[in-house]
């Protein structure tokens, strides 16, 4: 029986062949998000009691890799798309069958909250212009983090992070994606003007989830999926220096740059860490989806080291990609070089807010015993 992962596998040779053009349309191609349809990629979370396949958080993370090691882009996509297994659990049934009426839909959207919903005659009325659309180029469905007003215009979020659905016709997407990396994932504004939408269409995107399969029982599962595209890009760092190591000559020794003491202690290096970083997220996944599995602990004591695991891969990817990138020398320098497009794949993913350096205080907070280090997705 071929899985998803195999299936994801597969995929490997037609995405390397569309990366040209993905890097000069700035999108994947329509043939590749089919392929990555047809393998069942994007509704890869969606539980069994909804009609999905149900892989756990560590079988999705093995997708993403995979699909990141043949282009962080697709496998950023992929990461992003595979929300259609996740939002549903904010969901009631009706809201589910309207939204998702058949499987392995692409969602796209920004959570943080960029738009208003105000109070309006048959549920809200949206309005808002959101940045980092990922896969907005081939995405069905859209949702944006909305600021909740009353019928006169006062805020009554209360501190609430909601999240609303948006008609996707009514979804007007932008050509603002024009990157150093992650070129292909399509993440452009996209905005709506007075859309109205039913009260079932919104939810509290940190507030416990409507279903109770293991997968919903921590509404912020979905945050985690971005560690495979950082350990895949990693992988693909130390795979392709070892082959362009091997083919290139060094001028004045006229030794083969694999044979240089130096390049083999880096490579061995590097793979230590690349390995560490793989096995610190997976092992932290594991323990965090055997909580959600058998009703255990969640809280911030368990979930803070999932989330040090994952800052943790994206430094590590980021340092590997830049090694691997100067171990090349000129070879590097290239504007077609994969060695420039992994660096610069690796440096764009680790801006990302749940990624970025700028974790490692509230982290360091809450191991410390202090909270005030500002928020977490957690």
């Amino acid at each position: 029986m071929t899985t998803i992962l195999d299936a994801a596998k597969a995929l490997h040779g037609p995405i390397r062949a569309a990366v040209p053009q993905m890097q000069a349309d700035r999108k994947i191609p329509h043939t590749v998000v089919d392929g990555m349809r047809a393998a069942g990629v994007f509704d890869m979370a969606l539980p069994q009691s909804l009609g999905g396949p149900g892989l756990s958080p560590l079988e999705q993370f093995d997708v993403i890799e995979a699909l990141s090691i043949s282009d962080a882009s697709v496998g950023w996509c992929a990461m992003i798309g595979a929300d259609s297994g996740y939002y549903p659990g904010f969901l009631d049934d009706d809201a589910f069958a309207t939204l998702y009426p058949t499987r392995n839909l692409v969602t796209a959207g920004k959570i943080a909250p960029a738009g208003v919903a105000q109070r309006c005659p048959g549920g809200w009325k949206v309005t808002g212009h959101w940045d980092f659309g990922s896969g907005s180029t081939h995405a069905d469905r859209f949702v944006g983090g909305v600021f909740l007003h009353d019928e006169e215009g006062e805020s009554i979020s209360d501190g609430r992070l909601c999240a609303a659905y948006l008609p996707t016709e009514l979804v007007e997407v932008q050509d603002t994606w024009d990157t150093i990396g992650l070129r292909a994932t399509a993440s452009n504004d996209y905005e709506i003007v007075d859309a109205v939408v039913p009260d079932n269409w919104l939810f509290d995107v940190m507030a416990p989830m409507q279903r109770d399969d293991p997968i919903y029982r921590l509404p912020s599962w979905f945050i985690y999926k971005v560690a495979g595209v950082l350990t895949g890009l990693a992988r693909r760092a130390l795979d392709e220096a070892i082959v362009a190591a091997t083919d290139k000559t060094l001028f004045p020794e006229f030794i083969q740059l694999i044979d240089r003491p130096g390049t083999q202690e880096t490579i061995a290096r590097n793979e230590a860490e690349a390995r560490s970083a793989r096995s610190f997220v997976r092992e932290e996944i594991a323990k965090v989806w055997d909580a959600c599995v058998h009703e255990g602990d969640l809280s911030p004591k368990v979930l803070v080291p999932m989330r040090l695991a994952m800052v943790q891969a994206s430094q590590v990817a980021v340092r590997v990609c830049r090694e691997m990138f100067d171990l090349m020398t000129t070879t590097s320098i290239r504007s077609d070089s994969v060695h420039a497009q992994l660096m610069a794949d690796a440096a764009v993913a680790n801006t990302h807010i749940a990624t970025s350096h700028r974790s490692w205080a509230p982290l360091g907070a809450r191991l410390s015993g202090r909270t005030s280090g500002g928020p977490l997705f957690l």
